[in-house]
């Protein structure tokens, strides 16, 4: 089974809120293995749902934090449609475990929230 390593990696870094890219040391070269685990992820969404769990503790918060830790991908990865594509996928992901009224009030937070920028997520929505 093909792993997702450095997306787990991130997602780690994320949930302890290290904002360091030189710990995973990324570089160009690395593209092509990250695009195999987002493409991976794509296709088995129970991976995805790990990286949620692993980012929230098992519990998505329904505030601007969602949107902020999400986007925490695009700091890591710089490759800016594989972290797009990454993006959509988690998001996906999230609103599908939540119940409808918490997942309606995650997408109005990207309206009505001035810390969530709607354009962050615009992105991403060629996923849905």
């Amino acid at each position: 089974m093909r792993e997702i390593n450095t997306i787990l990696k991130i997602a780690e870094l994320i949930a302890s809120d290290i904002r360091d890219r030189k710990t995973l040391g990324i570089t160009p070269k690395d593209q092509t293995d990250i695009e195999n685990e987002i493409n991976f992820l794509f296709e088995n969404r129970a991976k995805a749902i790990e990286i949620l769990n692993t980012i929230f503790s098992n519990k998505i918060p329904i505030n601007h934090t969602f949107y902020y830790k999400l986007k925490e991908f695009r700091y890591y990865l710089e490759f800016e449609p594989l972290s797009n594509k990454l993006y959509g996928i988690l998001l996906i992901e999230a609103y599908k475990l939540l119940p409808d009224s918490d997942s309606q009030k995650l997408l109005q937070l990207l309206i009505d929230d001035n810390d969530v920028h709607i354009f962050s997520a615009i992105f991403s929505l060629q996923f849905f």
